[in-house]
């Protein structure tokens, strides 16, 4: 049915919300928009508050692969999967999960230190190892897994919220250069 097929009367409930244009539609977490604006939000909270802020970067190691070998239906479930176990593992309300890229997702976490951060990061690693998604059709030996990238700083006058991003692509580019399937710790900006 399109929009032109609808009387005036029924358009509202066949519209999208506008508040759906700040959700991946695919994992149901926050687009990328929205995650920038949060970022902005709780980097000045911190910073005004003398608080930690925490960000969590995860990224599909073999993502191309994994979506070279399965249909788009395959591909949206693994990451439908994921997308619930990240939100699962991150669910106090000050916690916020997007999708910011294809194969990337990132966890904004305020008011929580290095430590608890890591061991957030680990949970979602494991969790995504122990879902046994398999890489490839028909290999059995390879499964999908992610590195993460953790970051947590009081955030510092002198800098920007896009360096807390900055920091922690660092800490997952190191994951990744370990082989992939690791948690990289970034420990300042």
């Amino acid at each position: 049915m399109s929009l032109e097929q609808v009387s005036h009367g029924g358009r509202r409930s066949v519209d999208p919300t506008p508040e759906l244009a700040h959700f991946d539609p695919v994992t149901g977490l926050a687009a990328r928009d929205l995650f920038e604006e949060r970022l902005q939000q709780q980097w000045d909270l911190c910073q005004a508050g003398h608080r930690p802020l925490g960000l969590l970067l995860i990224d599909f190691d073999d993502f191309s692969a994994h979506r070279a070998a399965h249909d788009d239906a395959a591909v949206d479930l693994s990451l439908i999967r994921s997308a619930r176990l990240v939100s699962s593992i991150c669910r106090r309300r000050a916690d916020l999960a997007a999708r910011v890229r294809s194969g990337e997702l990132a966890v904004l976490l305020s008011d929580v230190d290095l430590d608890g951060a890591v061991v957030q990061a680990e949970a979602i690693r494991r969790g995504v190892e122990d879902m046994q998604i398999p890489l490839e059709d028909g290999g059995a030996d390879k499964r999908l897994t992610v590195s993460v990238g953790v970051v947590c700083i009081v955030p510092p006058a002198t800098h920007f919220p896009h360096t807390l991003i900055i920091a922690c692509d660092h800490a997952l580019k190191e994951a990744k250069e370990e082989g992939g399937n690791r948690v990289g710790i970034q420990r300042r900006i």
